[in-house]
């Protein structure tokens, strides 16, 4: 079955843990958006609607579908969700810069497909159009 979802940033606050509710594709799903102070780099728990966990501690790594390897899953009905630096001047984000420099997206692009994001010297026209729109509406939780 194939979606027609417009990819979407997931409004993130810069330089904090967060916890926030958001629909998905049609489903409710609690995110929980962590510092790992001894790694050095910031991690998502994904749980269903009511925080019962699905997948913890998934690291945010730039220029990948994040989901991959949980398709099985079926998060948010198979759809992508990664992270792309806007004039990052990091190739990681930082516990400074997520959510400034660095926005999450989630969706069903479709003018890259499934090759890495890294490397590319331009923002792909699908990012650009979902950075300048409003994000998804999100529920902030404690």
């Amino acid at each position: 079955m194939t979606y027609s979802v417009p990819l979407a940033r997931i409004p993130i606050t810069p330089a904090q843990n967060q916890s926030f509710l958001i629909n998905l594709n049609g489903t409710d799903y609690r995110l929980r958006i962590q510092w790992n102070d001894e790694a050095g780099t910031w991690t998502l728990d994904i749980g269903d609607g009511q925080g019962t966990p699905i997948v913890c501690g998934i690291s945010l790594v730039p220029g990948v579908n994040i989901l991959e390897q949980y398709e099985y899953l079926q998060i948010g009905r198979g759809g992508a969700l990664f992270l792309f630096g806007h004039d990052a001047t990091n190739e990681y984000p930082t516990f400074y810069n997520l959510g400034s420099e660095w926005q999450l997206y989630f969706g069903f692009p479709t003018s890259f497909g499934s090759k890495p994001l890294s490397g590319l010297s331009t923002v792909p026209q699908e990012i650009s159009d979902a950075f300048n729109r409003p994000p998804l509406t999100v529920e902030i939780t404690a």
